[in-house]
């Protein structure tokens, strides 16, 4: 039995047995299915690791080419996104789009980077989820070869580079 460690990002849970769950992961190369026994269980050690949004460093079991949820680190849980329905919502939309354009197999770096930013942006209340809906959509459609142009008055500059651009003068939205 072969161990493999990977940085994941819950996009999908389904109930599986009596005490486990099926997962899609998004790592950073490409979307696995991940099953994590005992899961469902109160007391279980892969409880907090196999949340919808988690994000952790997991511990996998690879057997006959599928992958068993060993153990792990959580990272970070997106809990503030379970406390607001609109944002919740997003954020599963975001999940499912993720899920869609990042096929098995397939390098899923910058979605997944794409989509830990998002998901961190909603979970602050005070930025605009406008702002993020859009920024999420044009890179997604960047990343699946679209190319537009937006043409908008020099006025609405002023209003987006504080929602994109941090402190440092670097976009804070493709860099964490």
């Amino acid at each position: 039995m072969e161990t493999k460690i990977v940085k994941g990002i819950v996009l999908r849970e389904a109930e599986y047995r009596e005490s486990d769950k099926i997962l899609t992961v998004l790592t950073e190369s490409g979307k696995i299915t991940v099953t994590a026994r005992g899961a469902k269980k109160p007391t279980g050690k892969n409880l907090s690791l196999s949340s919808l949004f988690v994000y952790s460093e997991m511990t996998l079991n690879v057997q006959n080419g599928k992958y068993y949820l060993a153990g792990g680190s959580l990272i970070e849980s997106f809990y503030p996104l379970r406390e607001d329905l609109e944002r919740l919502s997003l954020a599963t939309a975001f999940a499912e789009i993720s899920s869609y354009l990042s096929e098995n197999g397939e390098d899923a770096a910058f979605m997944q980077k794409l989509l830990l930013n998002c998901l961190y942006f909603l979970c602050k209340k005070e930025i605009n989820i406008d702002l993020i809906k859009s920024v999420f959509e044009a890179k997604c459609a960047e990343y699946s070869g679209v190319i537009f142009k937006v043409e908008a008055p020099m006025s609405y500059l002023p209003a987006l580079i504080p929602a994109i651009i941090d402190s440092n003068g670097t976009a804070s939205i493709s860099n964490r």
